[in-house]
């Protein structure tokens, strides 16, 4: 009898060995399938959020104003004329309307609504590349609408906002002329001193220089 049964499990033996590793190459086929499977998940989903992007931007594309002139060039009267040419940095950025529509109604000497869109468009995006261009052109706007109080306060206000902006001589310079015709004169010369101090060699420093002389010499101009 014991002997049969070591007959039997001696032929048994090899047959479970063999089933156990038919098992295991099964088992390991199969991991190695759901592997397969997930990484063809893992690339559809790259592929899917690829297409909503490229959408994205398709939309966005659609969505843009189709015609922004790239630049406006102000022609003001010779007087109080800033000497530039206005770019814009980002012409598609939706508060860039107010800009442009500020420039234009300086251009047209519409001073108040100027002034209303600069407003606009600095309240919308504060720290916009040109929010200190705008603040600038509230300056200039009460200037030449002889504002000479609001144009000496808003320039004050530039000043403390933007004190390195490359339209710190222009607004010292309008903030002069602005209390020399208030006949604040030393408060006025201080102004452009400041200017020389700052930009001695800029495009308004002959300008400047010339209204101190005539203010030391007790004009008005």
């Amino acid at each position: 009898m014991q002997l049969r049964i070591a007959l039997i499990a001696t032929f048994l033996l090899p047959l479970v060995g063999c089933i156990s590793a038919k098992s295991r190459i099964h088992t390991q086929l199969e991991i190695d399938r759901i592997q397969l499977l997930n990484e063809g998940i893992e690339k559809e989903e790259a592929r899917k959020r690829s297409l909503r992007l490229a959408l994205e931007k398709i939309r966005r594309k659609e969505i843009s104003p189709r015609h922004v002139p790239p630049t406006v060039k102000l022609h003001p009267p010779a007087a109080a004329k800033p000497d530039e040419t206005e770019t814009v940095a980002d012409s598609s950025d939706e508060w860039m309307s107010h800009y442009y529509s500020g420039l234009s109604q300086v251009s047209e000497q519409a001073y108040e609504k100027a002034v209303a869109e600069f407003q606009r468009f600095i309240d919308g995006d504060p720290t916009h590349v040109y929010a200190d261009r705008a603040q600038f052109w509230i300056v200039e706007s009460h200037y030449r609408n002889k504002e000479y109080s609001l144009c000496v306060l808003t320039a004050n206000d530039f000043m403390m906002r933007f004190p390195d902006s490359v339209r710190v001589p222009d607004t010292l310079y309008r903030r002069g002329l602005a209390l020399g015709s208030m006949g604040e004169f030393s408060a006025a010369s201080e102004s452009l001193k400041e200017l020389l101090r700052r930009a001695p060699r800029g495009k308004l420093a002959d300008r400047a220089t010339s209204h101190l002389a005539k203010w030391h010499r007790g004009g008005t101009g």
